[in-house]
């Protein structure tokens, strides 16, 4: 987080302000959102892949039509969108945890297994 602590602190306020997204982990980047039909999922948010999004929205005239002030909230409502979109699809067993990748929203794996002893 130290290398874009502005960019990312500033994320981190405008999803606390987002009903339904909680911020689990502020340093790990982790989101807990709120599904339409009541689970929840955390979002593992990727720095690198933060700052990639502003720098594309910044240099894309295609994005200002997205709601937001300057590039950086503009990304923001681009990864609310891609949240959407990714919250939207089904899935069997209904999927519990995201990524925000350079790739875009991608479904994770939960890690499961024994606990050391």
């Amino acid at each position: 987080m130290a290398r874009h602590a502005a960019l990312v602190a500033r994320f981190l306020g405008a999803m606390e302000r987002v009903p339904g997204i909680d911020v689990l982990d502020a340093p790990g980047l982790v989101l807990r959102v709120r599904a339409a039909e009541g689970r929840f999922v955390r979002v593992q948010v990727d720095e690198e892949a933060l700052v990639a999004t502003v720098r594309r929205v910044a240099a894309d005239e295609a994005y200002r039509g997205l709601a937001g002030s300057d590039a950086a909230t503009r990304a923001y409502t681009l990864f609310l969108l891609e949240l959407q979109g990714a919250l939207s699809q089904q899935a069997d067993p209904p999927i519990r945890l995201l990524r925000y990748t350079e790739r875009g929203m991608v479904a994770g794996q939960e890690r499961m297994g024994m606990l050391p002893a």
